[in-house]
């Protein structure tokens, strides 16, 4: 008999404490944060965040320096650098959490 296997990696996950302007766009910093556009990331806070800042969405990172970046609300939008405008207030702290995690399939042959 054979199995087929799903394997996964961690290639890249990082942690921190950001900041985010209410701007058009956003931008959210983080000093060097060696983010690329295209890379996941997630924002949870321990007040509010920005409207157009969702805590527990995904989001998209658009790249712009070593310490900050602006955010899009899609893969293709990111590619696209369709930025997104954030309004409002804000309270508390906000972390952020960027992880790439790559898979692969090992096909099991009889």
């Amino acid at each position: 008999g054979s199995r087929d296997q799903i394997v996964y990696a961690t290639e890249r996950y990082a942690t921190s404490v950001v900041t985010m302007t209410i701007a058009a766009p956003g931008v959210i910093s983080w000093t060097a944060h060696g983010l690329y556009t295209g890379q996941r990331f997630q924002l949870t806070t321990t007040g509010a965040l920005p409207t157009g800042a969702t805590a527990s969405t995904t989001f998209w990172v658009i790249a712009n320096d070593a310490n900050s970046f602006w955010f899009a609300t899609s893969l293709a939008n990111a590619a696209a650098a369709t930025k997104v405008t954030t309004t409002g207030s804000q309270s508390g702290t906000h972390t952020m959490v960027a992880a790439t995690i790559s898979l692969a399939l090992n096909k099991g042959y009889a």
